[in-house]
């Protein structure tokens, strides 16, 4: 008797994330033949294409924003912009991304901003950086991080929603109004 495949929607993750890397997409044929697993088993392991690609984008972001985090300076208010700062660079010349970016819009607008998105779990990342960057009383950071996070990915990503680019000295503009009424009240 042949046993059958254990496929983990871990497993799916991590050669989403490599078929995206090397093509700045996700098709699942070639998803379920890395997995070596029929496209109906990699659909039930995975439930959709969506969920691959939220998981997907989430490892990138959270590996990203942990490297940024680590390597910044500063202290408080600075150190922050400098994550920021280091994070939408990185993002901004990461090719393979933008390629998914510019080739599906609609499919990168569920992913990041939908119910269970990329979104509220930079939320939580930044709450936890404006945490260790000591900035404002604790009961407010969750709202001040979702504010943040909303006024950066506005500047990331308004070419590609609303075809404007917007600067990133008007985007840096805004975030830093943002911590100083955390700070000041």
């Amino acid at each position: 008797m042949r046993s059958a495949r254990v496929v983990t929607l871990g497993d799916a993750v991590v050669q989403a994330r490599r078929i995206l890397v090397r093509t700045g997409g996700l098709d699942m044929d070639e998803l379920a033949t890395r997995l070596a697993v029929s496209r109906a088993t990699l659909y039930r392991v995975v439930g959709s294409r969506d969920r691959v690609l939220t998981e997907v984008t989430w490892t990138l972001v959270r590996d990203l924003l942990e490297r940024c985090v680590h390597d910044a300076h500063g202290d408080g208010l600075e150190w922050v912009l400098d994550v920021t700062r280091r994070y939408t660079a990185a993002l901004s010349t990461f090719e393979p991304y933008g390629t998914f970016v510019r080739a599906e819009p609609d499919t990168v607008a569920r992913i990041v901003f939908g119910a269970d998105g990329v979104h509220q779990r930079a939320v939580t990342a930044q709450r936890r950086i404006l945490e260790r960057a000591g900035l404002g009383p604790a009961e407010r950071l969750h709202e001040a991080a979702h504010v943040y996070v909303r006024v950066v990915e506005s500047g990331m990503f308004a070419d590609v929603f609303v075809g404007r680019e917007v600067r990133d000295t008007v985007t840096e503009q805004a975030a830093r109004a943002v911590l100083e009424q955390l700070t000041t009240g």
